[in-house]
């Protein structure tokens, strides 16, 4: 179609049918699966960072800030960049920038460069967590699509505790090269995106809003449909600050797990680096699963949220049956468990938002909501690491993460 001078390609949203959206999906997949990669790097290097900089965990938890910032920049900018660039660009920049902060990372810079890396990150993973899961969500099977794109993120971040213990420094092997490979695959995924994607561009979301606008403005009197699709308007919405604060809580919760569980078993329960590391890649190995599973669960239920609160409740449940173990075995299988059932709740509060808000508002709005969750995933990995160290003791932990679950 023709819009404002511009050729505009609208193609099915059905997976089934469309073979280029097969391709552009599992592109999708694979950048998260990078951004899995990168988000686990600092809760497996903190040991390794501690010794390499001679700084605290609370100063290397820092990084969780960085990323943050970063995160809440793009929040702002969210829908203009997508007027600006479309979301081919906006996809193909995003990615780039993860690149960017692993190039500087593996140089092992001065922590202060090392910072302003993970800001560049977080501009990245904020644009790329917003821009792909409002995408995905508008599609066919937009259940099962982002269940199994969320899985993709735990992919990265399986292999990150196996690769950087078993392969790297088991063999004397500098974590910097764990930097290297995410640089590289990054950079591979940005150029092919760029050409995969370029009929995702700034007239077709330009025209995408539009339509909905005239649809909506035709179908509804309540005032919703007039609402602009500025950031200042997704602050006001109460259903952006309900499910800000609710991403706030479950990421931060979900990232401090995957930060703080590795310190937490070699100081407390005196497991070994090693064999502890195998633990923490059974919580991803877990969420990623329940991710794919359950993402074909969740459309058989009544609702998203019926659904979240089961999720949650036996998330809660295995978590404090892993606090109360002492074996090996019962870890594995209890934090297992637990990653299986916060898995989905990530990728279902996506779909959910996508439903719930105005067309005008799914990217500025979930973007912010995302940039908030952003917010949780440095500020209460960074506030348990604090109050633990504070109070001499990593044995507060598992209080922490039941609270905020």
């Amino acid at each position: 179609v023709k819009f404002q001078g511009h050729d505009v390609i609208i193609d099915s949203d059905d997976i089934k049918e469309n073979n280029l959206l097969k391709i552009q999906v599992i592109l999708s997949y694979l950048s998260f699966i990078i951004f899995g990669l990168s988000d686990q790097t600092i809760g497996v290097l903190i040991p390794v960072f501690v010794k390499d900089y001679e700084m605290k965990e609370s100063t290397i938890s820092l990084l969780y800030f960085a990323q943050f910032f970063g995160y809440f920049i793009i929040s702002v900018f969210n829908d203009y960049l997508h007027r600006l660039m479309g979301f081919h660009g906006v996809l193909v920049t995003s990615v780039g920038l993860i690149g960017t902060c692993s190039f500087i990372g593996m140089f092992k810079p001065p922590f202060f460069v090392l910072i302003i890396g993970y800001v560049l990150c977080g501009i990245g993973v904020g644009a790329q967590d917003a821009a792909v899961g409002v995408w995905l969500g508008k599609l066919k099977y937009s259940n099962e699509l982002s269940g199994l794109l969320h899985a993709s993120y735990g992919v990265g971040c399986i292999v990150t505790p196996i690769f950087v213990t078993k392969v790297l420094l088991n063999n004397n092997i500098s974590w910097r090269y764990h930097y290297l490979i995410i640089f590289m695959l990054a950079m591979v995924v940005s150029i092919i995106d760029f050409f995969v994607f370029k009929h995702e561009s700034k007239w077709k979301y330009r025209f995408q809003v539009e339509e909905n606008k005239s649809e909506e403005n035709e179908s509804e009197n309540d005032g919703n449909a007039n609402e602009s699709s500025g950031i200042r308007n997704a602050i006001k919405n109460k259903k952006v600050l309900g499910l800000a604060l609710f991403l706030f809580l479950y990421v931060g919760t979900e990232v401090s797990i995957g930060a703080w569980t590795l310190s937490y078993l070699i100081k407390i329960k005196n497991g070994t680096m090693d064999q502890m590391s195998v633990v923490i890649s059974m919580f991803w190995f877990g969420l990623t699963l329940g991710r794919i599973v359950l993402g074909f669960v969740t459309p058989k239920l009544s609702s998203e949220y019926l659904a979240n609160m089961i999720y949650e409740s036996l998330s809660i449940v295995f978590f404090v049956l892993f606090c109360l173990g002492s074996s090996y075995w019962l870890f594995i299988a209890t934090v297992f468990l637990t990653g299986v059932f916060i898995g989905p709740i990530f990728p279902t509060t996506t779909i959910y938002s996508v439903k719930i808000l105005p067309v005008q508002l799914h990217v500025s709005g979930v973007g912010f909501a995302m940039a908030l969750g952003g917010g949780g995933a440095a500020v209460l990995p960074w506030l348990m690491g604090n109050l633990c160290e504070l109070w001499g003791s990593f044995r507060l932990y598992p209080y922490f993460v039941v609270l905020f679950l």
